[in-house]
């Protein structure tokens, strides 16, 4: 659920990488995203980049951003 409702925006021009484990909507229409480049990772969300990497052993799992879904959820049904 974290994947659904978390979205980074990023106006840079410099490379992006990622790491770690990731969950969320990443947009850097400016840069290029190089995601996974230690091994053996998994990144859920949407990605969106001039340009994108995905190293080996790296694996993507597409989550669509909602973030009336995420909030539903972490307020046990109640909206704010």
């Amino acid at each position: 659920k974290t994947a659904s409702g978390f979205k980074l925006i990023y106006q840079g021009f410099n490379r992006l990488f990622v790491h770690g484990q990731w969950a969320g909507t990443l947009i850097a229409p400016n840069a290029k995203l190089v995601l996974g480049q230690t091994s053996n990772k998994v990144l859920y969300g949407r990605f969106l980049g001039n340009g994108i990497s995905v190293h080996q052993y790296s694996v993507l799992r597409m989550v669509p951003f909602a973030p009336k879904d995420f909030l539903h959820t972490a307020n046990n049904g109640v909206l704010p």
